[in-house]
Protein backbone atom coordinates (compact mmCIF):
# COMPACT_ATOMS: atom_id res chain seq x y z
CA UNK A 1 0.00 0.00 0.00
CA UNK A 2 1.24 3.31 -0.93
CA UNK A 3 2.28 5.79 1.91
CA UNK A 4 0.80 9.14 2.24
CA UNK A 5 2.18 11.69 -0.45
CA UNK A 6 4.17 14.72 0.73
CA UNK A 7 1.61 17.97 1.46
CA UNK A 8 4.35 19.70 -0.27
CA UNK A 9 4.08 17.83 -3.99
CA UNK A 10 0.32 18.95 -3.24
CA UNK A 11 0.73 22.50 -2.84
CA UNK A 12 3.53 22.60 -5.67
CA UNK A 13 0.74 20.38 -8.15
CA UNK A 14 -2.31 23.18 -6.98
CA UNK A 15 -0.30 26.40 -7.04
CA UNK A 16 2.25 26.01 -9.75
CA UNK A 17 5.94 26.68 -10.42
CA UNK A 18 6.44 30.41 -9.80
CA UNK A 19 6.67 29.26 -6.30
CA UNK A 20 10.05 28.51 -4.41
CA UNK A 21 9.24 26.66 -1.24
CA UNK A 22 11.42 24.65 0.71
CA UNK A 23 8.07 22.84 2.36
CA UNK A 24 8.52 23.88 6.00
CA UNK A 25 5.56 24.58 8.11
CA UNK A 26 3.26 23.21 4.85
CA UNK A 27 0.02 22.87 7.10
CA UNK A 28 0.79 24.96 10.55
CA UNK A 29 -1.39 22.78 12.77
CA UNK A 30 -0.04 19.70 11.45
CA UNK A 31 3.43 20.56 11.24
CA UNK A 32 6.08 18.23 10.82
CA UNK A 33 3.51 15.37 10.25
CA UNK A 34 3.65 14.61 6.37
CA UNK A 35 6.89 12.30 6.41
CA UNK A 36 6.26 9.07 6.83
CA UNK A 37 8.04 5.14 6.50
CA UNK A 38 5.18 3.56 7.46
CA UNK A 39 2.16 2.62 4.87
CA UNK A 40 -1.04 3.90 6.15
CA UNK A 41 -4.03 4.50 3.90
CA UNK A 42 -3.38 6.51 0.87
CA UNK A 43 -4.97 10.29 1.83
CA UNK A 44 -7.70 9.85 -1.42
CA UNK A 45 -9.85 6.93 0.54
CA UNK A 46 -12.04 7.99 2.99
CA UNK A 47 -11.67 7.77 6.87
CA UNK A 48 -13.93 5.13 7.49
CA UNK A 49 -14.42 2.72 11.09
CA UNK A 50 -11.69 0.36 11.46
CA UNK A 51 -8.76 2.13 9.91
CA UNK A 52 -5.52 1.71 11.82
CA UNK A 53 -2.54 4.49 11.84
CA UNK A 54 0.87 3.35 13.62
CA UNK A 55 0.63 7.18 15.14
CA UNK A 56 -1.24 10.14 15.94
CA UNK A 57 1.18 11.98 13.86
CA UNK A 58 0.08 9.53 10.79
CA UNK A 59 -3.36 9.27 11.60
CA UNK A 60 -3.70 13.43 11.65
CA UNK A 61 -1.85 13.98 8.50
CA UNK A 62 -4.13 11.78 6.80
CA UNK A 63 -7.29 13.33 7.83
CA UNK A 64 -5.44 16.63 6.83
CA UNK A 65 -4.69 15.72 3.56
CA UNK A 66 -8.14 14.27 3.15
CA UNK A 67 -9.58 17.45 4.19
CA UNK A 68 -7.08 19.50 1.96
CA UNK A 69 -8.12 16.95 -0.80
CA UNK A 70 -12.07 17.62 -0.62
CA UNK A 71 -11.96 21.23 0.48
CA UNK A 72 -12.73 22.32 3.91
CA UNK A 73 -11.10 22.95 6.79
CA UNK A 74 -10.38 20.59 9.84
CA UNK A 75 -10.65 21.64 13.91
CA UNK A 76 -9.66 19.55 17.01
CA UNK A 77 -12.63 19.02 18.63
CA UNK A 78 -11.18 17.33 21.55
CA UNK A 79 -7.40 15.28 22.57
CA UNK A 80 -6.14 12.98 25.34
CA UNK A 81 -2.66 12.84 26.36
CA UNK A 82 -0.76 9.91 26.79
CA UNK A 83 -0.32 8.95 30.61
CA UNK A 84 3.92 9.27 30.43
CA UNK A 85 3.68 12.57 28.99
CA UNK A 86 1.36 14.51 31.05
CA UNK A 87 3.39 13.10 33.86
CA UNK A 88 6.06 15.46 31.94
CA UNK A 89 4.30 18.47 32.41
CA UNK A 90 3.17 18.13 28.16
CA UNK A 91 -0.55 19.79 28.69
CA UNK A 92 -3.24 20.48 25.98
CA UNK A 93 -2.42 24.32 26.43
CA UNK A 94 0.91 23.68 26.72
CA UNK A 95 2.95 26.12 24.32
CA UNK A 96 6.72 26.49 22.67
CA UNK A 97 8.55 23.00 23.33
CA UNK A 98 6.06 21.65 25.65
CA UNK A 99 3.51 22.12 22.74
CA UNK A 100 1.19 19.13 22.77
CA UNK A 101 2.01 16.88 19.36
CA UNK A 102 -0.09 14.38 17.78
CA UNK A 103 2.39 11.40 18.55
CA UNK A 104 1.40 11.98 22.39
CA UNK A 105 -2.33 11.59 22.29
CA UNK A 106 -4.04 8.98 22.90
CA UNK A 107 -7.20 10.44 21.93
CA UNK A 108 -8.01 12.70 18.55
CA UNK A 109 -11.33 13.54 17.47
CA UNK A 110 -10.94 16.13 14.80
CA UNK A 111 -13.99 18.24 13.32
CA UNK A 112 -15.04 20.07 10.27
CA UNK A 113 -14.60 23.95 10.76
CA UNK A 114 -15.40 25.16 7.27
CA UNK A 115 -19.30 25.42 8.12
CA UNK A 116 -19.15 28.50 10.65
CA UNK A 117 -17.11 30.34 7.72
CA UNK A 118 -19.28 29.36 5.01
CA UNK A 119 -22.31 29.32 6.11
CA UNK A 120 -22.54 31.60 8.61
CA UNK A 121 -26.56 32.82 8.25
CA UNK A 122 -27.42 29.24 7.89
CA UNK A 123 -29.82 28.02 10.55
CA UNK A 124 -27.80 24.66 10.99
CA UNK A 125 -24.23 25.79 11.21
CA UNK A 126 -22.50 23.46 12.65
CA UNK A 127 -21.20 20.61 10.46
CA UNK A 128 -21.57 16.87 11.10
CA UNK A 129 -18.50 15.89 10.49
CA UNK A 130 -16.14 14.13 12.84
CA UNK A 131 -13.54 11.62 12.55
CA UNK A 132 -12.43 10.23 16.24
CA UNK A 133 -9.69 7.68 16.82
CA UNK A 134 -8.01 6.18 19.72
CA UNK A 135 -4.99 4.07 20.96
CA UNK A 136 -6.46 0.33 21.03
CA UNK A 137 -4.51 -2.62 23.06
CA UNK A 138 -1.60 -3.41 20.06
CA UNK A 139 -0.66 0.23 20.30
CA UNK A 140 -2.52 1.46 16.87
CA UNK A 141 -4.18 4.60 16.32
CA UNK A 142 -8.21 2.83 15.31
CA UNK A 143 -10.97 5.09 14.23
CA UNK A 144 -13.77 4.22 16.17
CA UNK A 145 -16.75 6.21 14.84
CA UNK A 146 -17.00 8.77 12.24
CA UNK A 147 -19.38 11.10 10.31
CA UNK A 148 -18.44 11.93 6.52
CA UNK A 149 -21.60 14.43 5.79
CA UNK A 150 -21.32 17.91 5.35
CA UNK A 151 -24.18 20.87 5.83
CA UNK A 152 -22.13 23.22 3.71
CA UNK A 153 -20.59 22.79 -0.17
CA UNK A 154 -17.40 21.73 -0.31
CA UNK A 155 -14.79 24.29 -2.07
CA UNK A 156 -11.53 22.07 -2.83
CA UNK A 157 -9.87 24.94 -5.39
CA UNK A 158 -10.48 27.23 -1.97
CA UNK A 159 -7.72 25.08 0.77
CA UNK A 160 -4.86 26.53 -0.15
CA UNK A 161 -6.28 29.59 1.76
CA UNK A 162 -7.63 27.73 4.29
CA UNK A 163 -6.17 28.62 7.66
CA UNK A 164 -5.20 24.82 8.12
CA UNK A 165 -3.31 25.42 4.95
CA UNK A 166 -2.26 28.72 4.78
CA UNK A 167 1.77 28.29 5.12
CA UNK A 168 4.92 30.95 4.24
CA UNK A 169 7.99 28.88 3.02
CA UNK A 170 11.63 29.79 4.01
CA UNK A 171 12.11 31.52 0.29
CA UNK A 172 9.35 33.81 0.82
CA UNK A 173 9.58 34.40 4.22
CA UNK A 174 13.69 35.51 2.51
CA UNK A 175 11.86 37.95 0.68
CA UNK A 176 9.76 39.88 2.79
CA UNK A 177 11.74 40.21 5.59
CA UNK A 178 14.48 41.70 2.89
CA UNK A 179 11.75 43.85 1.62
CA UNK A 180 10.87 44.94 5.33
CA UNK A 181 15.03 45.37 6.01
CA UNK A 182 14.57 48.27 3.12
CA UNK A 183 11.75 50.15 4.67
CA UNK A 184 8.81 48.71 2.14
CA UNK A 185 5.44 48.91 3.85
CA UNK A 186 3.66 45.49 3.82
CA UNK A 187 1.05 46.18 1.33
CA UNK A 188 3.66 46.82 -0.94
CA UNK A 189 5.71 44.26 0.07
CA UNK A 190 3.01 41.59 -0.52
CA UNK A 191 2.24 42.93 -4.13
CA UNK A 192 5.74 42.49 -4.71
CA UNK A 193 5.41 38.71 -4.42
CA UNK A 194 2.77 38.24 -5.98
CA UNK A 195 4.06 39.65 -9.06
CA UNK A 196 6.96 37.65 -8.38
CA UNK A 197 4.63 34.29 -8.10
CA UNK A 198 2.83 35.01 -10.84
CA UNK A 199 -0.63 36.69 -9.11
CA UNK A 200 -2.37 36.47 -5.73
CA UNK A 201 -3.85 33.26 -6.41
CA UNK A 202 -0.35 31.64 -6.28
CA UNK A 203 0.70 32.67 -2.58
CA UNK A 204 -0.55 30.27 -0.02
CA UNK A 205 -0.83 33.11 2.46
CA UNK A 206 -3.01 36.15 3.12
CA UNK A 207 -1.63 39.71 3.85
CA UNK A 208 -2.20 39.43 7.28
CA UNK A 209 -0.32 35.82 7.33
CA UNK A 210 2.78 38.39 6.20
CA UNK A 211 2.21 40.91 8.50
CA UNK A 212 1.81 38.21 11.60
CA UNK A 213 5.29 36.90 10.64
CA UNK A 214 6.73 40.74 10.31
CA UNK A 215 5.76 41.71 13.51
CA UNK A 216 7.24 38.34 14.60
CA UNK A 217 10.10 39.24 13.53
CA UNK A 218 10.54 42.72 14.97
CA UNK A 219 9.54 41.21 17.99
CA UNK A 220 11.89 38.55 18.69
CA UNK A 221 14.39 41.47 17.49
CA UNK A 222 13.70 42.85 20.27
CA UNK A 223 14.26 40.12 22.80
CA UNK A 224 17.32 39.38 21.30
CA UNK A 225 18.10 42.42 22.51
CA UNK A 226 16.63 42.38 26.11
CA UNK A 227 18.38 39.36 26.32
CA UNK A 228 22.11 40.66 25.85
CA UNK A 229 21.23 43.43 27.92
CA UNK A 230 20.32 41.33 31.08
CA UNK A 231 23.26 39.55 30.52
CA UNK A 232 25.70 42.65 29.76
CA UNK A 233 24.08 43.86 33.32
CA UNK A 234 24.73 40.79 35.33
CA UNK A 235 28.14 40.33 34.17
CA UNK A 236 28.82 44.15 35.05
CA UNK A 237 26.81 42.84 38.54
CA UNK A 238 29.41 39.53 39.20
CA UNK A 239 32.32 42.13 37.95
CA UNK A 240 31.37 44.40 41.36
CA UNK A 241 30.43 41.40 43.53
CA UNK A 242 32.39 38.04 43.49
CA UNK A 243 29.49 36.33 44.62
CA UNK A 244 26.42 37.46 42.16
CA UNK A 245 25.62 34.08 40.73
CA UNK A 246 24.04 33.81 37.71
CA UNK A 247 22.77 31.09 34.87
CA UNK A 248 20.63 31.58 31.98
CA UNK A 249 19.00 29.18 29.12
CA UNK A 250 18.28 30.89 25.54
CA UNK A 251 16.89 29.47 22.56
CA UNK A 252 17.19 29.10 19.26
CA UNK A 253 15.67 32.63 18.56
CA UNK A 254 18.01 34.07 21.38
CA UNK A 255 15.35 33.98 23.55
CA UNK A 256 15.80 34.03 27.19
CA UNK A 257 14.00 30.37 28.33
CA UNK A 258 15.27 30.31 31.97
CA UNK A 259 17.32 32.87 34.44
CA UNK A 260 18.52 32.88 37.95
CA UNK A 261 20.30 34.53 39.53
CA UNK A 262 21.40 35.42 43.43
CA UNK A 263 23.87 38.24 45.21
CA UNK A 264 25.58 38.00 47.97
CA UNK A 265 23.17 38.83 50.43
CA UNK A 266 20.56 36.23 48.91
CA UNK A 267 23.48 33.53 49.51
CA UNK A 268 23.68 35.12 53.20
CA UNK A 269 20.50 35.33 54.16
CA UNK A 270 19.76 31.84 53.09
CA UNK A 271 23.39 30.53 55.51
CA UNK A 272 21.46 32.12 58.16
CA UNK A 273 17.65 32.07 57.91
CA UNK A 274 17.71 28.46 55.52
CA UNK A 275 14.76 26.24 55.83
CA UNK A 276 12.41 26.14 55.14
CA UNK A 277 12.62 27.64 52.05
CA UNK A 278 9.28 28.73 49.89
CA UNK A 279 9.21 28.51 45.83
CA UNK A 280 6.64 30.67 44.62
CA UNK A 281 5.26 30.05 41.03
CA UNK A 282 1.96 32.35 41.15
CA UNK A 283 3.47 35.31 39.91
CA UNK A 284 2.25 36.57 36.35
CA UNK A 285 3.96 36.85 33.02
CA UNK A 286 5.99 39.98 32.10
CA UNK A 287 5.57 41.30 28.19
CA UNK A 288 8.27 38.81 27.09
CA UNK A 289 6.10 35.68 28.69
CA UNK A 290 8.24 34.94 31.44
CA UNK A 291 7.27 33.77 34.77
CA UNK A 292 8.84 35.21 38.06
CA UNK A 293 9.14 32.34 40.80
CA UNK A 294 11.49 33.52 43.23
CA UNK A 295 12.67 31.52 46.34
CA UNK A 296 11.56 33.02 49.61
CA UNK A 297 11.94 32.65 53.04
CA UNK A 298 11.52 34.16 56.81
CA UNK A 299 13.95 36.16 58.99
CA UNK A 300 14.36 36.38 62.43
CA UNK A 301 12.18 39.09 62.56
CA UNK A 302 9.33 37.40 60.80
CA UNK A 303 9.93 39.19 57.34
CA UNK A 304 9.74 37.80 54.41
CA UNK A 305 13.24 37.55 52.58
CA UNK A 306 14.36 36.49 49.18
CA UNK A 307 17.17 34.12 49.16
CA UNK A 308 17.01 34.06 44.73
CA UNK A 309 15.08 34.81 41.66
CA UNK A 310 14.48 33.19 38.71
CA UNK A 311 12.52 33.65 35.14
CA UNK A 312 11.32 30.91 33.26
CA UNK A 313 9.32 30.68 29.85
CA UNK A 314 7.45 27.71 30.76
CA UNK A 315 6.52 25.70 34.22
CA UNK A 316 7.63 22.53 33.41
CA UNK A 317 10.09 19.63 34.37
CA UNK A 318 12.93 20.75 32.33
CA UNK A 319 12.43 24.48 33.27
CA UNK A 320 12.52 23.27 37.15
CA UNK A 321 15.12 21.19 36.68
CA UNK A 322 17.35 24.13 35.35
CA UNK A 323 16.57 26.09 38.52
CA UNK A 324 17.17 23.60 41.04
CA UNK A 325 20.39 22.81 40.07
CA UNK A 326 21.84 26.78 40.01
CA UNK A 327 20.03 27.01 43.13
CA UNK A 328 23.01 23.79 44.22
CA UNK A 329 25.72 25.37 42.41
CA UNK A 330 24.70 28.81 43.92
CA UNK A 331 23.94 28.28 47.66
CA UNK A 332 26.43 24.97 47.85
CA UNK A 333 23.32 22.53 49.22
CA UNK A 334 19.66 21.63 48.37
CA UNK A 335 16.88 23.08 50.89
CA UNK A 336 16.14 20.25 53.27
CA UNK A 337 12.33 21.47 53.61
CA UNK A 338 10.95 22.89 50.19
CA UNK A 339 7.38 24.57 50.58
CA UNK A 340 5.67 24.92 46.64
CA UNK A 341 2.36 24.92 45.22
CA UNK A 342 1.06 21.61 43.80
CA UNK A 343 2.79 20.86 40.19
CA UNK A 344 3.81 17.74 38.48
CA UNK A 345 6.66 19.26 37.05
CA UNK A 346 8.02 21.11 40.34
CA UNK A 347 7.36 17.47 42.00
CA UNK A 348 9.71 15.84 39.74
CA UNK A 349 12.39 18.21 39.51
CA UNK A 350 12.40 17.83 43.08
CA UNK A 351 12.67 14.27 43.22
CA UNK A 352 15.54 14.30 40.46
CA UNK A 353 17.40 17.49 42.12
CA UNK A 354 16.81 17.56 45.83
CA UNK A 355 15.85 13.90 46.69
CA UNK A 356 16.38 14.40 50.29
CA UNK A 357 14.24 17.19 50.57
CA UNK A 358 10.61 17.32 52.55
CA UNK A 359 8.59 18.17 50.06
CA UNK A 360 5.49 20.66 51.55
CA UNK A 361 2.74 21.93 49.99
CA UNK A 362 1.57 25.70 50.70
CA UNK A 363 -1.64 25.64 52.43
CA UNK A 364 -2.82 29.06 51.27
CA UNK A 365 -2.89 27.20 47.55
CA UNK A 366 -3.97 24.32 48.59
CA UNK A 367 -7.31 25.94 50.26
CA UNK A 368 -7.43 28.41 47.26
CA UNK A 369 -7.80 25.61 44.78
CA UNK A 370 -10.41 24.17 47.50
CA UNK A 371 -12.68 26.80 46.45
CA UNK A 372 -11.92 26.95 42.96
CA UNK A 373 -13.24 22.83 42.98
CA UNK A 374 -16.10 22.80 45.57
CA UNK A 375 -17.22 26.41 44.66
CA UNK A 376 -20.22 25.37 43.35
CA UNK A 377 -21.47 22.51 45.66
CA UNK A 378 -25.30 23.35 47.13
CA UNK A 379 -23.62 24.26 50.85
CA UNK A 380 -20.55 25.45 49.75
CA UNK A 381 -20.12 28.32 52.89
CA UNK A 382 -20.82 25.42 55.18
CA UNK A 383 -18.58 23.41 53.47
CA UNK A 384 -15.56 25.74 53.13
CA UNK A 385 -16.18 26.66 57.01
CA UNK A 386 -16.37 23.21 57.86
CA UNK A 387 -13.01 22.30 55.75
CA UNK A 388 -10.85 24.92 57.05
CA UNK A 389 -11.92 24.26 60.52
CA UNK A 390 -10.58 20.60 59.97
CA UNK A 391 -7.73 21.53 58.37
CA UNK A 392 -6.44 24.14 61.88
CA UNK A 393 -8.34 22.36 64.68
CA UNK A 394 -7.77 18.61 64.46
CA UNK A 395 -4.32 18.01 66.89
CA UNK A 396 -3.77 14.22 65.94
CA UNK A 397 -3.78 11.94 63.53
CA UNK A 398 -7.24 10.06 64.47
CA UNK A 399 -8.99 12.98 64.97
CA UNK A 400 -8.10 14.46 61.48
CA UNK A 401 -9.15 10.80 60.71
CA UNK A 402 -12.45 10.55 61.86
CA UNK A 403 -13.25 14.72 61.13
CA UNK A 404 -12.18 13.96 57.52
CA UNK A 405 -14.53 10.61 57.23
CA UNK A 406 -17.88 12.64 59.29
CA UNK A 407 -16.98 15.72 56.74
CA UNK A 408 -17.43 13.66 53.95
CA UNK A 409 -20.27 11.84 55.16
CA UNK A 410 -22.01 15.44 56.07
CA UNK A 411 -21.88 17.00 52.55
CA UNK A 412 -22.15 13.74 50.55
CA UNK A 413 -18.38 14.01 49.04
CA UNK A 414 -16.62 10.71 48.96
CA UNK A 415 -17.01 10.63 45.37
CA UNK A 416 -15.33 14.23 44.56
CA UNK A 417 -11.56 13.24 42.88
CA UNK A 418 -10.16 16.38 44.34
CA UNK A 419 -10.51 15.50 47.79
CA UNK A 420 -9.53 12.33 47.28
CA UNK A 421 -6.20 13.41 45.92
CA UNK A 422 -5.64 15.86 48.74
CA UNK A 423 -6.60 13.23 51.22
CA UNK A 424 -3.84 10.86 49.34
CA UNK A 425 -1.36 14.24 50.21
CA UNK A 426 -2.84 15.35 53.19
CA UNK A 427 1.02 14.45 54.95
CA UNK A 428 2.25 17.23 52.72
CA UNK A 429 0.20 20.01 53.47
CA UNK A 430 -2.13 19.74 56.69
CA UNK A 431 -0.51 21.98 59.63
CA UNK A 432 -0.60 18.60 61.70
CA UNK A 433 1.81 17.18 60.35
Amino acid sequence: MSTIPDLNEIFHEEIGENQVDDGDNIIQTAANLLTSDNEPPTPTEQPSVGMEFDSGDEYAAFCYTYAYKSGFELQIRSNKILKHFADEGISRGGSGTKEPKYFMMRQLRFQCNSANKIVKNAPQRRCKFFVDARVNDSGKFRIGTCDLSHTHDLIPEGSRHSINYRHIGEYFKTRMMLNERAGIPITRNYNALAVEAGGFANLPFTPRDMRNVINKERRLSRLRGDTQQVIDHFKRLKALDERFYFAYEVDEDEKILSLFWANARCCAMYEAFGDPSSFDTTFGTNRSLLSFCPFVGVNHHGSTIVYAATLISYEDMESFEFVFRNWINCMGRAPSIIVTDECKGIEGAINSKFPDAKHRLCLWHVLQNFDKNLKDEPQFPQIDRDFRMLVHECYTEEELVETWRDFLDKYNLHQNTWLIEKWAKRRRWVPLY
